[in-house]
C-alpha cells in the first residue's frame, strides 16, 4: 500500500509532463471524491444546489446567449433559491448548440488556447463541439479514477483498455499519452482494428498481461467475447471490466462474465461530460457523479415519478468557459429510487434507452462498432449536420448525409470513401446518400449505425 502510495505522488507530480490540458487538481479532486460519495443524499443535493446557482449565476453575467435567454424569460439568477426556481431555465439542446456561434455560447473573455474542444455527435450522429475548461478536465477525471475503484482497481495495477487510444492527438499529445500509460501501468488494445486474427492476439496479450481491469466499448468486449466462446478459450481471466459507450444488454453482459469470467460494470457517460453515471459492486443502477452534474429525468416536461422512463437532462457544474445548462443529451432512461443499500449518497438513475447496438462487417473480415464512425465522422461537423451509415450486404454499406447548409463538396466524399476502404477493405462499395432528413428509431433517437448483415463469429483452428 506504500509503494502505491509513493508511485501516486510521483504520478502527481509529474502530472504537467504527462497531460496537456487537465491539472494535478485532479488528482486532489479523486482524494475529496473519494471522501463525497458518502455523504447522505440530502446534503448532496444542497451542495448541488449551490454549485448549481453559482453556475447559473456565471452564464448570466458572462455568457451572451444565457444572458438573452433569461432577460427573455424573466429569468434572475440572483433569485434561484431552490430547485423549482431551477427549472424555469428552458431546456437546452444539440440544435442551439449547432446553431449558435462560438463566441455566444462562450464565456466572455475565454481563452481559446487554453480550453479544450471536445468534438462529439454523441449517439445521435449530430456531430457538434463544445468546450471544457481544465477545472471541468479535472473533475472528470476525478470522477473516472473513483468509478475504476468501484470496480476493484487500485492506483498502479494493470489495466487494459480496448479503446481508440491516439484519434485526433497530434505528435505531442501521443507521446504524452504514452508516458501516462506508463505510469498507470495502462496498455491498450486499438478497438478499430479488429478482425480474427487481431482478435486471437488480443485474448493472448490478455492472458499475458494478466491485468486487474479492463474498459472499453460495450461492442468491442462483445465481439471479443464471441470470438473467445466460438473458438472454446476456456482460460481468459479478468477481475472487472468497465462497458461503456454503447448500450450494454443483459445477453452482452452474460456473454462478457461468462467469456472472460468476471464482473462487468457498467458505465454511462457522453462525450460532453465524460462519465455521468456508474454501477457500484451491487449493480442496482447507475450512481450519478454529483459532484460534477446535475442529471435530471424529464417525461412531458416536469420531473418523472419513480419507474417512469423520460428524456436525460445534464447541467454541468463546473465548466466555466462553456456552461450546459439543462443540456438534453438525447438519451432516455428510467427514474428509479435514489437509495443504495452500498451506503453512498449518489443519486442513482436506471436503464438507458436509446443506444442501440450497430456493427458494420467489414470486406476484410474487420469488425466496425458504432463508435469507429462516430470517431471519425465528427471530424466533418462544418459539413455534416448528421449522419446514417447502413450495410446493406456484406460488401455494400451506404452513408446517409444530411449536409450543412451550402457545405455539399465533392471532394468530401472521395476522401470519405477512400479512409473507409483503408479499414472495411477495397472490395467494400460504399455509396452517398444525401438527404434532408434521417428517420427517428421508435425510442426518438437517431440510430447512427444500422447493419442488415448478421454477425457471426465461427470457430477456426488456425487460431487454437
Amino acid at each position: 500500500m506504500k509503494t502505491r502510495g509513493y508511485l501516486k505522488e510521483f504520478y502527481r507530480d509529474t502530472f504537467h509532463l504527462h497531460h496537456w490540458t487537465m491539472t494535478a487538481k485532479s488528482i486532489d479532486y479523486w482524494d475529496d471524491m473519494e471522501q463525497s460519495q458518502w455523504i447522505d443524499a440530502e446534503s448532496i443535493r444542497q451542495i448541488q444546489l449551490e454549485k448549481l446557482r453559482r453556475v447559473v449565476a456565471h452564464a448570466g453575467r458572462s455568457v451572451p446567449y444565457y444572458r438573452e435567454l433569461f432577460a427573455a424569460h424573466g429569468i434572475d439568477p440572483a433569485k434561484i433559491a431552490d430547485f423549482l426556481d431551477f427549472q424555469k431555465i428552458p431546456f437546452l439542446d444539440k440544435g442551439v448548440l449547432k446553431s449558435e456561434k462560438d463566441d455566444r455560447m462562450l464565456a466572455e473573455g475565454t481563452d481559446i488556447g487554453h480550453v479544450l474542444c471536445i468534438r462529439t455527435s454523441g449517439s445521435t450522429g449530430m456531430p457538434l463541439h463544445v468546450y471544457a475548461d481544465p477545472e471541468q478536465l479535472d473533475y472528470r477525471y476525478a470522477a473516472v479514477l473513483r468509478s475504476w475503484g468501484w470496480a476493484g482497481w487500485e492506483f498502479g495495477e494493470r489495466s487494459l483498455r480496448l479503446w481508440h487510444q491516439t484519434i485526433g492527438m497530434n505528435d505531442e499529445q501521443i507521446k504524452k499519452e504514452w508516458l501516462d500509460a506508463f505510469l498507470m501501468n495502462r496498455r491498450f488494445l486499438p478497438v478499430f482494428e479488429m478482425d480474427d486474427k487481431r482478435l486471437m492476439k488480443y485474448v493472448l496479450e490478455i492472458m499475458g498481461y494478466k491485468p486487474k481491469l479492463m474498459d472499453g466499448y460495450a461492442e468491442a468486449f462483445d465481439i471479443l467475447s464471441r470470438f473467445i466462446i466460438a473458438n472454446n478459450i476456456d482460460d481468459v481471466h479478468v477481475p472487472s471490466i468497465i462497458s461503456s459507450a454503447q448500450m450494454l444488454t443483459p445477453e452482452m453482459r452474460q456473454l462478457i462474465t461468462q467469456a472472460m469470467h468476471t464482473e462487468v460494470f457498467d458505465r454511462y457517460g457522453c462525450r460532453e461530460f465524460s462519465t455521468v453515471g456508474h454501477e457500484c459492486p451491487l449493480h442496482c443502477g447507475f450512481h450519478v457523479n454529483a459532484e460534477n452534474l446535475f442529471v435530471e429525468i424529464i417525461k412531458n416536461g416536469r420531473l418523472a415519478e419513480i419507474g417512469e422512463v423520460g428524456e436525460v437532462v445534464i447541467t454541468d457544474l463546473h465548466n466555466r468557459c462553456q456552461p450546459l445548462i439543462r443540456y438534453r443529451i438525447g438519451d432516455l432512461a428510467e427514474k428509479i429510487s435514489e437509495n443504495c443499500t452500498c451506503g453512498r449518497g449518489l443519486p442513482l438513475i436506471g436503464k438507458i434507452y436509446g443506444r442501440t447496438k450497430g456493427v458494420v462487417v467489414g470486406a476484410n473480415g474487420r469488425y466496425l462498432t458504432t463508435s469507429f464512425f462516430l470517431h471519425y465522422l465528427k471530424d466533418y461537423d462544418d459539413e455534416i449536420r448528421q449522419f446514417q451509415i447502413i450495410q446493406e450486404s456484406p460488401l455494400r454499406i451506404v452513408v446517409k448525409i444530411v449536409p450543412q447548409p451550402k457545405s455539399i463538396n465533392e471532394e468530401m466524399f472521395g476522401g470519405i470513401e477512400r479512409d473507409m476502404k483503408k479499414f472495411l477493405g477495397n472490395e467494400m462499395e460504399i455509396g452517398f446518400d444525401v438527404v434532408e432528413k434521417i428517420k427517428m428509431v421508435e425510442t426518438g433517437k437517431h440510430q447512427a449505425v444500422i447493419s442488415c448483415v448478421e454477425l457471426k463469429l465461427e470457430h477456426n483452428s488456425e487460431f487454437i
